[in-house]
Parts: structure tokens; sequence; C-alpha cells
């Protein structure tokens, strides 16, 4: 048993699409490539850093079985799960790099999908602007870890990062400063590690993507089209906590675009929202529906009340 994935396809795609993470995608990391999508290649050094990993990337893309995996990578991380069962090394320099920057990153983008600057007017003294973002942020850092120390063959719960970083956020009231965002990070990440375990091989084996899975009925319910209309649901997730933030927190110069801002059209901002809520369920059932063959007379209902919808809005 070998790897499923061509190398020299892998390192075509890492060389020309790398920063989109679409190398991962091909060697069934779609988490890893999600990072990507949204960070723009992990800010480069990710993808950097893919140009000596892919070969174990495409390694671990194999058609084997938990008993008898077939390749070196996953038959060293048998002898670890046996050398070390308490759990992978608490403190990994490049995870612990890597959980920070994108977790930090993605605290910035959820702290700024509201404008809660109405909070200054409040005469409580906890209760102010800063405190509000510090909040909002506590999601997109522990999504941000979560999401990192799960890559590869390690596995943790999305609780204990949650926990952990509502734990770190007591350091906004121990310090009394704003931006407690390390704070946040360090305590999510410790919390995370401490509950992190080894990834089993029929789980890694059975992931989606893997490509020939040994669990044929495991691989059945994920194909390929599914897979990518994932990660763009996540993508378009994210471009909208993105727009929100730029929308409430952008700042512009000059008479003409401070006037244009006075005078926002909120009408359009809805539109685009309607359009793409209800018009991206309605493109994944119809491909859905043609992978099935399924009958297309509740698909075509379901669209012409869509559209109705739409006119009677607009």
């Amino acid at each position: 048993m070998t790897s499923s994935a061509n190398l020299f396809i892998a390192y075509f795609l890492w060389f020309f699409l790398g920063w989109t993470g679409l190398h991962l995608f091909y060697v069934g990391r779609d988490n890893h490539m999600l990072i990507y999508l949204t960070t723009f290649g992990g800010f480069s050094f990710g993808w950097i850093q893919d140009m000596w990993r892919l070969p174990s990337y495409c390694e671990q893309h194999t058609d084997g079985t938990p008993t008898n995996p077939g390749v070196a990578e996953l038959e060293f991380h048998k002898i670890n799960m046996k050398t070390n069962p308490s759990g992978p090394s608490k403190w990994q320099f490049g995870r612990f790099m890597g959980s920070l920057v994108v977790s930090i990153f993605y605290g910035y983008v959820t702290s700024s999908m509201f404008d809660l600057s109405f909070l200054n007017d409040c005469t409580y003294v906890w209760c102010d602007a800063a405190v509000g973002y510090d909040i909002c942020s506590i999601l997109g850092i522990a999504i941000g870890v979560y999401t990192v120390g799960n890559l590869g063959l390690h596995q943790g719960t999305f609780r204990s990062a949650v926990i952990g970083a509502l734990v770190g956020f007591g350091g906004y009231f121990v310090f009394l400063e704003s931006g407690s965002y390390f704070y946040i990070f360090f305590f999510s990440f410790i919390f995370f590690s401490r509950e992190r375990k080894w990834k089993t091989i029929e789980t890694h084996l059975n992931r989606p993507g893997n490509g020939n899975s040994y669990d044929h009925a495991v691989k059945s319910k994920t194909s390929t089209c599914r897979r990518f209309c994932r990660v763009l649901g996540y993508l378009f997730v994210f471009s909208t906590v993105c727009t929100s933030g730029l929308y409430f927190h952008a700042k512009t110069t000059g008479k003409y675009f401070k006037r244009r801002s006075e005078h926002r059209e909120w009408s359009t901002v809805v539109m685009v929202i309607v359009i793409f809520y209800d018009l991206i369920p309605l493109l994944m059932s119809c491909i859905e529906s043609h992978l099935s063959n399924k009958p297309k007379q509740c698909l075509l209902k379901d669209f012409k009340l869509k559209f109705s919808r739409l006119c009677h809005l607009y």
C-alpha cells in the first residue's frame, strides 16, 4: 500500500495556487485549506513551509488499513501512540506560533463584527466598547486554537478551547487594560493542549478526502463536491464577518466619501445577504439532487418561491 496522492500534482498546485491551499485539499486536509484561504496561505509562512512538508502530507494520504497503514509516516505515528499514550507534547513551538498568529487574527475579525462604540456612553465602570470587543474576540480565538490544534494527527475538543478563552478573558479585569487578546489566547491554548490527544489511525483514514478509505461506507458519505461546498460555505461565513467589520470600522477620507458614507443604502446590503443566504443552499441542493438523480419538481418549486420572495423585497 502506498500513498494515493501524486506528489508532482501536489507540488504543481502548491507552486501556482499555494496561497489558496488547493494542494492541501488535494491531499485531504480540508481544514488546513480553510486556514490558508482565510489567512492568504498562512501569511505566506505556511505556504513556504509546505515546500518540505508536502511529501509528508502526500504520504499520509494513503489507502492502507488501521492495522497495516503501509506508509512510514503512519507507522511512525503508531509508535508514537504506544510510547506516548498520554498524547503529543503540550508545547510545540511551531504549533504554538501558528495558533498564536491565526487565533489573534480570527479574534480581531470576530471582534469587529459589530459596532459597539455606543457602550462608551455607559456609566458603569466595566461597561465600555473595549470589553465588548474582547468578548466578541473569544469566539474567533477559540476557533483559531481549535482549528490549528487539530491539524495533522492531533485532536482536541472545541469545548476546552472555549473554556480556556473564557478564563483568559479574566485577564482584562486582572490587568485593567483593553486588548487582552494574548491572555485569551494563552489560556485557550493551555486548556486545549491539556486535552489534546493523538488522532487514531481509523479516524485519520476515514477523514473526508483521504481518497481510498478502507471503510467504504464512511467514504461514500463525503464526496469531493460536498467537501468543496463545505469549504466554500465556511469561507462565505468568514467573508461575511470581514465585510461586516469593514462596514462598521473602515474609515474613509474626503468630502465625497464622507457624504457617501452618510447616505449608505441598507437595501443593497440586505439584498446581497438575502441572495447569498437563499441561493447558495439552493445551488448546493441542485448539486446533491443531480448527483443522487432525484426528481426536480420539488427543487423547481423551491426555486420559484425563493425567486418570488426576492422580487417582492425589491
